[in-house]
């Protein structure tokens, strides 16, 4: 896959992922349950860990070093006892500056295509139908 590729597959997929926010009233993004017990807000911190994940990774390969699996279950957990009392706000601020690092990054690293970036597009598009589903059952 090319670099305009995969920089236009993130980009399309996280237009989605954010037009699936709009319109959810703030009082309702702290209500867990969205995925599993990820609220809104909650995964909106979510989307912006592991974006940070992603860009350390991409980094990481491209200098030509190894990356070991991960324990992701238990990653997803310590980050949420970080900052499950990150406001809206804190979140959302959080989420937008590791996406902008992400989409910057991924214009000048070196041998995009290995780099396994197809990850963040694809968790875009995951948690974008967990959003959907959960405002179709609330009606919004």
């Amino acid at each position: 896959m090319t670099r305009d590729e995969i920089i236009r597959n993130i980009e399309r997929s996280w237009e989605r992922w954010t037009a699936a926010l709009d319109g959810i009233p703030e009082g309702l993004t702290a209500e867990p349950g969205v995925c599993g017990y990820f609220s809104i807000k909650d995964l909106i911190g979510h989307i912006a860990y592991w974006d940070e994940q992603d860009l350390e990774r991409a980094h990481k390969l491209a200098r030509g070093e190894d990356v070991q699996p991960n324990d992701w279950a238990t990653m997803n957990d310590q980050d949420y006892e970080r900052h499950k009392d990150d406001t809206l706000e804190e979140q959302t601020a959080r989420m937008l500056d590791a996406h902008a690092r992400l989409s910057t990054d991924a214009r000048s690293l070196d041998r995009i295509d290995t780099l396994k970036l197809s990850d963040t597009w694809e968790h875009y598009d995951a948690h974008r139908e967990d959003v959907l589903a959960w405002r179709k059952n609330k009606g919004i």
